[in-house]
């Protein structure tokens, strides 16, 4: 019942990528939220142990999702003077939540009411839902990959300054021009194979050693 949220949040975190892409990083939080709740309600709700099961595996796909697509947009989002900042509160915040989740358990454990322990979890939810309709700004990225750079200005200058943000779009510039120039046989390489290139070949060997390391440390059987 523990472990199967984790195959959930495999799929999840392969599927959310694409999803994201096309309908926009604010518009995923928001289905990520919904699929939280929707998860969470089935778990309250469940009549016993496959339904259970079954929907721990759906809150598996919205914690992979979320996992997954939460850091990429604070990194596009965020001046690189704060963005290492927020993407470590990010993962602070994560552990905070786990803490929080200890003691509601803890506050029902009295009465062995774990349908309340896990109802509770909606409330996270339903915040999330709400903050990507109408709190969270779009990804200026999303927003210039798909043709529209003066609200991608707008938002950029809005966590900055005007001269920032023009500077900002200039270097971007350049770089899909330098991305332009590049050989015919870089520019053939797409989808999978693009992690072998030689440009993001050193980031892909960064994070699989940080991933690797997390769980040989051990953390995840801690938690459960």
């Amino acid at each position: 019942m523990v472990s199967v949220l984790v195959l959930g949040a495999m799929v999840g975190a392969l599927a959310s990528g694409r999803l994201a892409d096309r309908l926009g990083r604010r518009w995923i939080f928001g289905l990520e939220g919904a699929v939280f709740v929707g998860g969470t309600a089935l778990a309250a709700l469940a009549p016993g142990y496959v339904v259970l099961v079954a929907a721990r595996l759906v809150l598996g796909l919205a914690v992979g999702a979320a996992s997954a697509t939460v850091p990429p947009y604070l990194s596009e989002i965020s001046p690189k003077e704060i963005r290492g900042r927020l993407l470590t509160l990010d993962q602070l915040m994560i552990t905070l939540g786990i803490l929080v989740a200890y003691m509601v358990n803890l506050a029902f454990s009295s009465s062995g009411n774990w349908r309340a322990m896990i109802a509770v979890g909606a409330i996270p939810a339903l915040v999330m839902v709400g903050s990507a309709i109408l709190v969270l700004p779009g990804s200026p990225e999303w927003l210039l990959a798909h043709g529209h750079r003066r609200r991608a200005r707008a938002l950029i200058a809005g966590v900055s300054d005007q001269d920032t943000a023009d500077q900002l779009l200039r270097r971007r510039d350049q770089l899909r021009q330098e991305q332009d120039r590049e050989t015919p046989q870089d520019q053939a390489v797409t989808g999978w194979r693009t992690l072998l290139t030689d440009r993001v070949r050193p980031a892909l060997i960064v994070g699989l050693v940080l991933a690797a390391t997390q769980q040989f440390g051990g953390i995840n059987t801690i938690i459960y």
